[in-house]
């Protein structure tokens, strides 16, 4: 990686098939998903993706924090822990130069399709359409991948998920 560009890549000595973490310092990005103002205690989103083989990857997109970390696993719970153990990774390594660190809590969200691949046991795609009122065959265009819903959708298929997930932690057996 060329050093004129500011910025360094740090790998950890773990496979693929294990889960890896990559992280960069110094600089992210100049065009990330999402703006870091406040530094210190913060709560960020760690993005879930579930690829079509079945395994995790979980990554940040968060720009002006000047590093990024991500987790690869062939369970979500193996893909958390080498995320947050990556976190914990750099923490330290900025510790030893001497450097503050924020603190963060990571709040895990899946994006849509990666959601809809996960549930697919739970959740036929027309019973998430009722449940969403997002027509089946564009539920069926986000798990496959083919096209990505607008954050208005997203709030829709996120409300109706909440409505149900709601209707069904209310349910007493007699």
């Amino acid at each position: 990686m060329d050093k004129s560009q500011n910025w360094r890549r740090f790998q950890s000595q773990q496979s693929w098939e294990s889960g890896s973490r990559y992280w960069h310092l110094e600089k992210y990005s100049e065009s990330g998903r999402h703006k870091v103002k406040n530094k210190g205690n913060m709560k960020l989103k760690a993005i879930i993706e579930k690829a079509s083989d079945g395994t995790y990857s979980i990554y940040h997109d968060c720009e002006g924090l000047k590093f990024l970390v991500t987790g690869t696993g062939k369970t979500l719970e193996d893909a958390k822990a080498e995320f947050l153990q990556g976190y914990e990774d750099i923490k330290e390594f900025k510790a030893e130069k001497g450097e503050p660190m924020e603190d963060i809590e990571w709040e895990w969200c899946y994006d849509t399709a990666s959601f809809i691949r996960e549930y697919a046991y739970a959740f036929t795609l027309a019973g998430l359409s009722r449940i969403t009122g997002v027509s089946q065959g564009v539920l069926s265009h986000y798990a496959n991948g083919t096209s990505r819903p607008s954050a208005k959708t997203r709030m829709k298929i996120k409300e109706g998920v909440d409505r149900f997930a709601k209707s069904l932690s209310s349910v007493e057996f007699a």
